[in-house]
């Protein structure tokens, strides 16, 4: 029963809790462990912290491990909260909801992540506290995020050196978006610390091309015409 039924649930594209129960004809409680950690797996993230309101379920997904390829995690301005259109498998976070951050530290603690977007829709900067502060803070702790993406909504952001070597001595790739001024000497750091093997990050990306950071390019003898990289020096591929 418990093979005839992992074979129904892999047929559906993102099953449900309640499409999972409706299947049984036992008590959903009554599988062995290892199947209901198997069924949990299969659940979006968001479905699978659901199984914290009962005792027996919230002790096994805490005990489990789990990976997902792909999660979204939105920041939510409060005053927009209930109005935001929202995909059913991203995460919203709105700063004034504690149970917000309690969910994704329960993500992090035990869920790998392959691809990580974090979209920030207000003004912020680290050190404040806000979901950039906290995201940051459970990469660090737990080191279990393949590529990070960064994408600021609405308004430029400058970033210092800190930020970047926080998020790239804790995932293997980063991605950065909507930043529109960067500090030479801050992309100088995270190069780096990647050629030196200081960093876990092995892929950096990033959309900023103007400004400051148009004259590191040509401190290190590339220079940018026409959204093409040219080099001065014949030991630079670019």
């Amino acid at each position: 029963q418990n093979v005839e039924l992992s074979q129904q649930l892999q047929k559906t594209k993102n099953p449900t809790l309640d499409e999972i129960v409706g299947k049984l004809q036992f008590p959903f409680i009554d599988l062995p462990q290892k199947a209901i950690t198997h069924i949990l797996s299969l659940l979006p993230p968001k479905d699978r912290l659901k199984a914290r309101v009962d005792k027996t379920l919230n002790e096994i997904e805490a005990t489990s491990k789990f990976h997902v390829k792909e999660l979204k995690i939105v920041e939510v301005p409060d005053m927009f909260r209930r109005l935001a259109i929202r995909h059913p498998d991203d995460f919203y976070f709105s700063d004034q909801n504690p149970y917000s951050y309690d969910c994704l530290r329960r993500l992090f603690s035990n869920t790998s992540i392959e691809f990580l977007t974090l979209t920030l829709e207000t003004e912020g900067k680290l050190g404040q506290g806000n979901l950039l502060d906290k995201v940051r803070d459970l990469i660090k702790e737990f080191k279990n995020i393949g590529h990070l993406i960064i994408q600021f909504e609405f308004f430029v952001y400058i970033m210092e050196n800190t930020f970047f070597l926080d998020f790239i001595q804790s995932c293997e790739g980063f991605t950065l978006l909507g930043v529109n001024q960067i500090a030479a000497d801050a992309i100088h750091a995270v190069f780096t610390s990647m050629v030196e093997g200081t960093a876990m990050c092995r892929r950096f990306k990033c959309d900023l091309l103007t400004g400051s950071f148009s004259l590191f390019l040509s401190a290190i003898g590339i220079e940018l015409k026409n959204e093409c990289f040219y080099s001065n020096r014949n030991d630079i591929e670019v």
